[in-house]
């Protein structure tokens, strides 16, 4: 994992709930946070961030030979060993680090995690236990103590561990690897809708980072490559619609497409996305702006005319809103948008009180397949009635 995978929200994780069978009770040390010496190292934190471990051992080596090197750099030189996969190297570096810090209760968890990779599960156990009294606001100690328990056969403690770990962590590749555990638990228990929805889960999670991290390198090479900046912009937007709406994953994607429009003003992909993203952010008149560009230079843009055309209904404007829905339930080749267009047209001829046509846009909608007629036909039966 990398340094950036590992900065979760903080949260507060009773002792009950993350390791409630654990038995042994570990020796407290005044706590220490190692991130207290962030502001002294930006170098050995940017390599660290952009997954350049080996340039994050570089820069450290430099601070220790400049005699500049803060209190704590030892945790730092443990983190960029570990995303080097090298544990031995980077357990050494921690247990360095904990005797000059022992109430450091990351390392203790970044230690555990690195014993657990050779195979030393008890001695892991026994950081864990130092390192949840020490950084409850540490939710990757939560995924190494899911990991512990499933080695030690105990599924309950592992299942709760990850599930807790997933409350602080939706998304990041330690979020799809505690979606997959919970699916092999799932699968352990003959639970195969649980596990089907894990498994899919992580597989999406999985996908979404492999094209993040392609589109980070080629921006890394070429920063005025606009298909890769729109291709972030879409995973955040991803993101923002599947897994969770923060809006940290809005002003990612914002980031993203104002650097596509920066260059491209025109570009249809990236003022459609803007659009929606204005549409959630409440900023209507932005997005019906947008929209209406989409539309100008696509004159067979379905997208454009339904999404303005549904706002301009929400927003008490239906007779506006009409035209548009009817130009996008007739461009419409998917059934999804076309249905769409056709039950936001029937609302629209509804609220400008054309009850005949309104029925009979809904008797249009209600002979297609059904997929999602939503209240199409109580609608009717109360024009009809």
């Amino acid at each position: 994992m990398s340094f950036h995978d590992l900065v979760c929200r903080p949260l507060i994780l009773p002792a009950a709930v993350l390791l409630a069978a654990l038995a042994c009770g570990p020796s407290v040390a005044e706590p220490y946070d190692p991130r207290s010496i962030e502001g002294d190292i930006p170098t050995v934190l940017d390599a660290l961030r952009s997954g350049r471990p080996q340039a994050a051992l570089t820069a450290i080596d430099q601070l220790v030979t400049a005699e500049m090197a803060p209190p704590g750099i030892l945790h730092y030189r443990g983190l960029a060993y570990a995303d080097l996969g090298n544990n031995e190297r980077a357990l050494e570096s921690f247990l360095a680090e904990l005797a000059l810090h022992p109430g450091n209760g990351r390392a203790h968890g970044m230690a555990a995690d690195a014993l657990l990779g050779l195979g030393r599960v008890e001695e892991a156990q026994a950081h864990i236990d130092s390192g949840r009294l020490l950084a409850t606001d540490f939710p990757f100690l939560v995924l190494v103590a899911g990991r512990a328990a499933r080695l030690q056969g105990d599924a309950p403690l592992a299942r709760n561990a990850y599930e807790t770990y997933l409350s602080a962590d939706t998304w990041s590749p330690l979020a799809a690897e505690a979606h997959y555990s919970l699916a092999q638990l799932a699968i352990e228990q003959g639970d195969q809708q649980s596990a089907r929805k894990h498994q899919e889960q992580s597989e999406h999670l999985e996908r979404i980072h492999q094209y993040l991290n392609r589109y980070r390198q080629r921006l890394a090479e070429d920063p005025g490559d606009t298909t890769a900046a729109l291709g972030v912009a879409k995973i955040f937007l991803d993101l923002y619609r599947s897994v969770e709406q923060e809006a940290r994953f809005l002003d990612q994607a914002e980031t993203g497409l104002q650097r596509v429009l920066d260059s491209d003003p025109e570009n249809i992909a990236a003022l459609f996305d803007m659009s929606f993203l204005r549409m959630v952010q409440e900023r209507y008149d932005e997005a019906l702006d947008g929209y209406s560009a989409v539309a100008r230079l696509d004159p067979l843009h379905v997208g454009a005319r339904l999404n303005a055309g549904m706002l301009m209904r929400e927003r008490g404007r239906p007779e506006e809103a009409l035209p548009l829905l009817e130009q996008a339930s007739r461009l419409a080749q998917d059934a999804a948008p076309r249905e769409r267009a056709l039950y936001e047209r029937a609302r629209c001829l509804e609220e400008i009180q054309r009850p005949l046509e309104a029925a009979q846009a809904y008797r249009e909608l209600l002979a297609l397949p059904p997929e999602g007629s939503w209240d199409a036909q109580e609608r009717l039966q109360r024009l009809d009635g």
